[in-house]
């Protein structure tokens, strides 16, 4: 549980469905930024370290990072994302 204080709001939440690659890229505002595998398997890319992801992951990219994945195997990799905007 947050403790009174320690997020603000969450902002820009949605569903993205990646067929092949979302090339690294960073955020355009200063977030936390954090994705949430849903379906299908991939390379996560945070800022010079990646690892394989699955069904499950919770992964955290940090403001600023740059940041991106690839799709592995032949499904599309579904996953939710979402900022938290640094005060």
């Amino acid at each position: 549980m947050l403790e009174k204080g320690e997020c603000l709001t969450v902002d820009h939440v949605e569903e993205v469905m990646v067929e092949k690659e979302l090339k690294p890229h960073r955020s355009k505002y200063p977030a936390e930024e954090f994705y949430y595998i849903l379906k299908g398997s991939g390379i996560m890319y945070v800022d010079g370290e990646e690892e394989e992801v699955h069904p499950g992951d919770l992964v955290y990219i940090p403001p600023g990072a740059l940041h991106g994945i690839k799709v592995i195997g032949g499904a599309t990799l579904h996953f939710l994302s979402w900022k938290v905007p640094l005060k």
